[in-house]
């Protein structure tokens, strides 16, 4: 994708149980000497979530565990470049949910939508936005009883790709 082409700093995320697998993602990025970026979350209550630089694989792995069981950046050790300070060419987004118009369907407490809101506030030009998923959360399914949107609220980010374990 020339998204991913493109880009040299790259947000994505590390997977929660039953969600796209990423470590293929990470990996890559990586190997093309792009600088990753990962989420942390600060503060639940106001849905703050910082990304910040990772530096490795090995330093992805050595990240604490939050309370979803998610590999998260420590808040303490070396200091970690802050993707809102340095600007991002490219998000990969989680969702548990996707339609054919970049709609998403989060877990429901709007960390990203914060966070895309505060990223294209403090930097020019935004970032390209790809939600990856498993097969399953696609709509339109070939489910009759499924829509074929996901709901959405005015604060709800619409991205610019989204893509399956085959690549669409």
């Amino acid at each position: 994708r020339p998204e991913w082409r493109g880009a040299t700093r790259v947000a994505a995320f590390c997977s929660m149980p039953g969600e796209f697998d990423t470590r293929p993602l990470l990996e890559a990025a990586f190997a093309a000497r792009k600088r990753v970026f990962l989420p942390r979350v600060e503060d639940v209550k106001t849905r703050k979530m910082s990304v910040v630089e990772a530096f490795s694989l090995a330093d992805v792995d050595s990240f604490p565990k939050s309370n979803w069981n998610i590999p998260e950046p420590p808040r303490d050790g070396p200091p970690r470049a802050d993707a809102l300070e340095v600007g991002l060419d490219l998000v990969v987004v989680p969702g548990l949910a996707f339609d054919a118009d970049g709609g998403r369907l989060g877990q429901g407490a709007g960390f990203y939508d914060a966070f895309l809101d505060a990223l294209e506030k403090a930097a020019a030009p935004s970032p390209s936005t790809i939600g990856v998923g498993l097969a399953l959360q696609h709509l339109p399914s070939e489910r009759d009883e499924l829509p074929d949107r996901v709901p959405r609220e005015a604060h709800d980010r619409v991205l610019d790709v989204v893509l399956g374990p085959g690549g669409a």
